[in-house]
């Protein structure tokens, strides 16, 4: 069920979790828990998830911090293939619900940084809360988020509606006043033809 999940991950959310792949390495680490899923959504530069985290003071250095605070440091031995725990397994599979209940097509940071909040007994959660995040509203700041982002390109493309529209009208009445004055002969046929091609094409 995971490997196929990755199908459906965007550009972003595939380098969160080469990032958690990285943070549990520094580690020493053989697994992948939600403590370096969240580590990959802070150490992505853009993304709904890290404009969430980062409006809270939420910051990679703390985090690993309080990351290696709560679950230590490991035997320094990982393998090549980094197996996920059973809980960041359940946040892989909820970021599919996640993405679905919003109407999108991919799997975001977003979606991640929901389906992490789901799970209330996370280590995720815990750095968070040591953060002095209000873990309850994680939600509500992704949906504000998702909202101005929806508004931005919404007024984006109304804008292109907008000049497109002005220059239609433009041309209509630019088209308009030739044929005017053509009615009042103050333009030939052949004038007429020539200046209606040259605004046309």
């Amino acid at each position: 069920m995971v490997d196929g999940l990755f199908d459906r991950f965007s550009e972003r959310a595939i380098k969160v979790i080469m990032l958690a792949q990285e943070e549990a390495r520094r580690l020493g680490h053989n697994f992948i828990g939600t403590e370096q899923m969240l580590l990959g959504l802070i150490g992505i530069d853009n993304g709904v998830a890290a404009k969430v985290l980062k409006s809270w003071g939420v910051n990679l250095k703390d985090s690993r911090i309080e990351v290696e605070k709560i679950i230590g440091r490991g035997s320094g031995f990982v393998d090549d293939e980094i197996p996920f725990t059973p809980r960041a397994k359940r946040v892989l599979e909820s970021s599919l619900e996640e993405s679905r209940k919003q109407g999108h097509i991919q799997i975001e940071t977003e979606h991640l940084l929901l389906a992490i909040e789901s799970e209330v007994e996370s280590v995720a959660l815990r750095v968070l809360e040591n953060y002095g995040v209000d873990v309850q509203k994680i939600r509500m700041h992704v949906m504000r988020e998702l909202g101005e982002k929806d508004v931005k390109t919404s007024n984006s493309d109304e804008q292109i509606k907008q000049s497109d529209t002005s220059e239609g009208d433009d041309l209509v009445s630019q088209l308009e006043r030739l044929a005017s004055l053509k009615r009042e002969g103050l333009l030939t046929n052949k004038e007429f033809i020539e200046a209606k091609r040259k605004l046309l094409f």
